[in-house]
């Protein structure tokens, strides 16, 4: 089971995290630590229209995941490059 931390600390391996500058806003932004990842969307900004495909894209956990990654394929969770563009999205987590 790949959880967020697992990325995180995937991402903080090619990334550290005392190299970002002080304005930077890294790490979790919003979300569990713990929580299961089985897909993940990439993106260069979280926009609004990203945050709603992943909503539409949404895996119910009740479904087995797809065997071949399909350009369409559910997501449960985003990686970016740029932070939110909104202070609203900037920083939710458990």
């Amino acid at each position: 089971m790949t959880t967020v931390q697992d990325i995180l600390t995937f991402m903080e391996g090619l990334a550290p995290y005392e190299l970002a500058e002080s304005w930077d806003n890294v790490g979790l932004l919003c979300g569990d630590r713990a929580q299961e990842v089985t897909s993940v969307l990439c993106a260069l900004d979280v926009t609004e229209t990203v945050v709603q495909e992943a909503a539409e894209r949404r895996l119910p956990r009740s479904k087995p995941l797809p065997s071949v990654i399909l350009p369409k394929s559910p997501v449960d969770s985003i990686v970016s490059y740029q932070k939110p563009r909104t202070k609203a999205m900037q920083r939710r987590r458990k």
